[in-house]
Order: structure tokens, then C-alpha cells, then sequence
């Protein structure tokens, strides 16, 4: 009687997975029980006719064979009559998989909008959670670019917020607008902090082309300002941390605080975060925007200059010279000669630094007519010899009296200032 049992349901997996309806008939006993997986088999290949013959021999229409339901394998596979046949004959519509993944969720992450329509009419729960991508439908939606299928699911009233992975953070993460537009309108929070601790706009600022998000988020209410969950920082700090200047210019044009860049225990200024990345045009953007070209580092202490003539980043040292940075403070002269930035030194004895520090390290710095240095650094050498050696001009003390007034008052970019253009490039030693 086994035997005959085993024979029977061999040719009805047979004729499930060729898809041979007479076959099945005639292996089909209505008195025998017909196994589960037979309607999986069947579901899983989209074979409608045959899912309808086993439903009139009392197939379990529920059952799982390892975690499945014959309804998810059908979504999944994007059978959508035999879908239909399945919810017609009374199914759990929400009746998901071992992973927690109903046909819903299968059904937009194949992004088949067809069978999400089909569902969502039959009254599928549009909020039940994936936990293999840990993700609710709108979230995949959002993910994948699905726009359409977002639609249907925001009117069929799904929930907006309050996902570990919200939706809105995924459609700006991947640049998707119009999905952003349409979160944006049915009330997604443009300030809710992800798994990680960011905003919307955190994400938008560390990727790629992301200027016309960064606008529509601030144009919603999204703080511009705000600080994520790891190092504290801005949306401006993650843009440069990145060297996403399309993004850095965004967020400026937004109106985002230029000397705010990471608080607490690592607090760091944009331009100093700019500086450590060697990035003079983030460097030159920041200070265009009223960067405080003088605003130390909270634990260190050191200003932008003092950054710059450690690591030998010349234009940007050429940069805060030209903004009116402090030439003096901690001596970055000294600091240029002691680590052979002579380059760096010059700049910074031509724009009027204090020149006390530079004599006293030339002159314990014996030159020899037999000195074996490359010849550029013998000419720096002899240049700042000779610079030290000379006594100022009446224009060379002017210039410096004027940057230093300049300096104790909030005057902005100089070049902007109502003085004679020649004036103005020759303090700013162009």
C-alpha cells in the first residue's frame, strides 16, 4: 500500500513539473490526500489549470513546503493568474514565507506592478515587514526606483515613518525624485534619523548629484544643520568628508552654517575638515561662503594655517593668506621652516608674517657655498635670507597695517570690499 502511495505522488510531482494536466488527472484519487508539495510544485511554475484541479481534491491551500506558500512562490515568480486563482479560492493573502516575505513584499521587489495592483485590491496589508531585507514593501519600492508601485502603496494608506530603514532616506540614498517628492507629500518626516543616525539630508550630502534633493529637503522643513548618530556631524561635513563640491555648493545655497562641521568629542571646523582632505576647493567654496578662515580646532587647538603648513598643502595655504587668515598665531612660519616647507615660508613672509621666528631659525642655520641641497631649496633660502635681512618698504607696512585692521574686524571677503582694485590685489598679493 506505501509503495503504491510513493508511486502515486512520483507521478503526480511528474505531471506538476511537466505541466501535463491528463497526467495529473489520472494520477489524482480523491481519495487520497494530495501532498503539499504537489500544489507547491505547481504554484511555483504558474500552472494555473493544474493549481485548480488539486484545489477541487482538497488541497491544503495554506501549506508550506520548506517555509514557502504555494501563494508567495506564485508572486514571486510573477504568475499573476495563478495568483488570482489561489485568492479566489480563499488563501491567506498575508500568510508569508519562513523569512517573513509575503507575496507583497515579493511582488515589489520584482517591482511588478500588475501583481502589487492585484494584491493591494484584494486587500493585502501593505506594511508587513521582510525580515531577509528587514525592509516593508514601500521600503523596497523606495530602494528599487518603483514609482509606481510607491503610489499604490502610499494610497492604499501604508505607513510612512517610523522604519529602521525609512523609505524617504532610501529614495534620496539612491536619488529616485520622484519617489522623494511623493514620500515628501504624504508626510514622511524629512528629519528622521535611520538605523545609523542620519537624516535625509546626511545621506543626499555624501552621495553623487544630489543638489536638486538637497534643495527640495530643505525647501520641506529638513534641518540643514543637523547632526548624525556617529561623529556628530553636519550634512556640509559629510559633503566634504566626501568631495561632493556640487553637494557642498547645495548646501551652502541652502543656508547651512560654513563654521559647523563636527561637534563633540572629534569637533572639527568645515575648513579644517577640508584642509585635512586636501581639498582646496571645498577650502576655496567654504571661504567664499564667510568661512572663518582663523576658527581653531576645539581639542588641538590649531588654526587653518597652522593645518596647512604642517601638511604642505600650498594653494590652500595661498587661499587663507588671501582671505586674511592670523600669519602668526603658533608661528606657522617657524613651522614651515622646521619641516623644510620652504615654499610654504615664503608665502607666508611675502603676505607679512611676523618675521622674528624666520630670523632666529636662519640664523641658526650655517650656510655653506658647499651646502649639497638641490638648488631650488638654496634659492627659498637665499630669498628668505634676503627678505629677513631687508628692511620693509613704506608700502610693504602699509599693506600690513591694513590687513591687520582688516583682520580685527568683520569685513568679509576682501575683494568685495570698496577699495581701489589695485589696493585690493596687491594685499592680496596678486
Amino acid at each position: 500500500m506505501e509503495l503504491e502511495r510513493d508511486s502515486r505522488l512520483s507521478g503526480l510531482l511528474d505531471a506538476a513539473l511537466r505541466k501535463d494536466l491528463e497526467g495529473l488527472k489520472t494520477h489524482l484519487d480523491s481519495s487520497m490526500e494530495v501532498p503539499d508539495e504537489v500544489v507547491v510544485c505547481a504554484a511555483r511554475g504558474g500552472w494555473s489549470d493544474c493549481v485548480k484541479l488539486l484545489l477541487q481534491h482538497g488541497m491544503d491551500i495554506d501549506a508550506t513546503v520548506s517555509g514557502d506558500t504555494a501563494l508567495t512562490l506564485a508572486a514571486r515568480g510573477g504568475h499573476l493568474d495563478t495568483v488570482r486563482v489561489l485568492l479566489d479560492a480563499g488563501c491567506d493573502i498575508d500568510k508569508p514565507s519562513k523569512n517573513m516575505q509575503t507575496a507583497l513584499a515579493w511582488a515589489t521587489f520584482y517591482g511588478n506592478t500588475e501583481m502589487v495592483r492585484e494584491l493591494l485590491a484584494r486587500k493585502a496589508c501593505p506594511d508587513t515587514m521582510d525580515t531577509t531585507l528587514n525592509k516593508a514593501p514601500i521600503v523596497i519600492a523606495a530602494t528599487y526606483g518603483y514609482t509606481e508601485i510607491a503610489s499604490l502603496l502610499l494610497n492604499a494608506n501604508c505607513e510612512v515613518n517610523g522604519y529602521e530603514f525609512p523609505p524617504l532616506h532610501e529614495a534620496v540614498r539612491n536619488n529616485y525624485l520622484s519617489i522623494v517628492k511623493l514620500l515628501i507629500e504624504r508626510g514622511a518626516d524629512v528629519n528622521a534619523i535611520d538605523h545609523g543616525g542620519y537624516t535625509p539630508l546626511h545621506h543626499a550630502a555624501c552621495n553623487k548629484n544630489r543638489s536638486e534633493v538637497i534643495k527640495m529637503l530643505k525647501d520641506s522643513g529638513a534641518n540643514i544643520n543637523a547632526y548624525d548618530g556617529q561623529l556628530r556631524s553636519t550634512p556640509l561635513a559629510l559633503a566634504i568628508r566626501c568631495g561632493r563640491h556640487d553637494n557642498i555648493k547645495a548646501l551652502i545655497e541652502a543656508g547651512c552654517n560654513v563654521n559647523d562641521g563636527i561637534e563633540g568629542f572629534y569637533s572639527v571646523t568645515p575648513l579644517l575638515l577640508a584642509i585635512n582632505h586636501n581639498d582646496a576647493e571645498s577650502v576655496r567654496l567654504l571661504l567664499e561662503a564667510g568661512a572663518d578662515p582663523d576658527l581653531q580646532n576645539h581639542n588641538t587647538g590649531k588654526t587653518p594655517l597652522l593645518l596647512a603648513t604642517e601638511e604642505n598643502h600650498k594653494e590652500i595655504t595661498r587661499l587663507l593668506i588671501e582671505n586674511n587668515c592670523d600669519l602668526d598665531k603658533f608661528t606657522p612660519v617657524a613651522v614651515a621652516l622646521e619641516t623644510g616647507h620652504f615654499e610654504i615660508a615664503k608665502l607666508l613672509v611675502a603676505a607679512g608674517c611676523d618675521l622674528f621666528p624666520a630670523r632666529e631659525w636662519l640664523r641658526q642655520q650655517p650656510i655653506s657655498t658647499e651646502d649639497e641641497s638641490e638648488d631650488s631649496v638654496m634659492e627659498d633660502m637665499a630669498w628668505l635670507i634676503d627678505a629677513c635681512n631687508k628692511p620693509p618698504s613704506l608700502l610693504e607696512l602699509s599693506r600690513r597695517i591694513i590687513l591687520k585692521n582688516l583682520r580685527s574686524h568683520d569685513t568679509g571677503d576682501l575683494m568685495n570690499l570698496p577699495l581701489p582694485h589695485l589696493l585690493k590685489t596687491y594685499i592680496n598679493l596678486q
